[in-house]
């Protein structure tokens, strides 16, 4: 059994110069980019983005602003929900959605990641947003007579009334 030998096959010589002498767009470095690097700052351009303080006015500000572009964005259930709620900057940072029922608390929770990316854009850093139930405090007034005397303590004048009238209160 006889083996073939290999054909041997012709070098391609070596290029003095490089085929592609210009640099390419995505290895393009700014000056400073490696030193803001290494201090911890990532890849940013020298002039750096100011973001405006974290203010209760500026957070309802924005909470509004987001609420509307929900409308536009022809999220128009979310935004209903959403529009009856409020928003509250606590003493330690945190951010507070108060809702006025477990209903309205779940839109706000379907939506908190969208609203904590949008604050990103205003503030430069994500918030701690939490979304609270606070039920309106309801007056229990049971009986025509608590009722009167509740309307008698607003307005003294009604007592006087209903004296100078001979009415009587029934209940």
């Amino acid at each position: 059994m006889v083996v073939p030998q290999p054909t041997p096959v012709q070098a391609i010589p070596v290029s003095p110069a490089p085929i592609n002498t210009a640099p390419s767009a995505s290895r393009k470095l700014k000056a400073g980019m490696l030193e803001a690097i290494a201090q911890g700052g990532g890849a940013q351009s020298q002039e750096a983005v100011q973001y405006e303080p974290i203010t209760q006015n500026a957070l309802t500000a924005y909470y509004t602003q987001f609420i509307d572009n929900l409308k536009t964005n022809e999220k128009e259930t979310v935004y209903v929900y959403l529009n009856q709620t409020t928003i509250d900057l606590r003493d330690n940072g945190d951010v507070a959605i108060v809702a006025p029922s477990f209903f309205h608390e779940s839109y706000v929770n379907s939506e908190k990641n969208n609203l904590n990316d949008f604050f990103k854009l205003k503030f430069g850093k994500y918030l701690n947003i939490k979304a609270e139930v606070h039920k309106p405090k309801e007056d229990n007034i049971a009986s025509v007579s608590e009722i009167y005397k509740a309307m008698v303590a607003e307005n003294p004048h009604l007592e006087l009334l209903k004296n100078t009238l001979g009415l009587q209160i029934i209940g």
